[in-house]
């Protein structure tokens, strides 16, 4: 469903509550981005991913920074807050 989704190349956020909470995101410019969820709504990071972005910064604080941002889905969430600030949101409380 994402994926049809994201062929239409329009914004979108999509969470699905149940055993595994998780939220897509969708912009054009930046793909598609799936999030794992706690129970409070907040993303969660792998611990392997997070090593990953500090081997990969090399040391460099702001290039740390900005890796932790893209595995938190911030660049995605800082584009799609525009949409939710406009009321344009709908929830749908299942897929049809």
């Amino acid at each position: 469903m994402v994926s049809q989704l994201a062929s239409l190349q329009v914004p979108f956020e999509i969470e699905s509550e149940g055993a595994a909470p998780e939220r897509y995101l969708f912009h054009p410019g930046l793909g598609i981005n799936r999030q794992i969820l706690n129970e409070a709504g907040e993303v969660l990071v792998r611990g392997e991913a997070v090593e990953a972005a500090l081997a990969a910064s090399q040391g460099n604080l702001k290039d740390f920074e900005r890796r932790l941002r893209l595995l938190q889905g911030m660049p995605w969430l800082d584009l799609l807050e525009v949409y939710r600030t406009r009321g344009d949101v709908r929830l749908l409380h299942r897929a049809i």
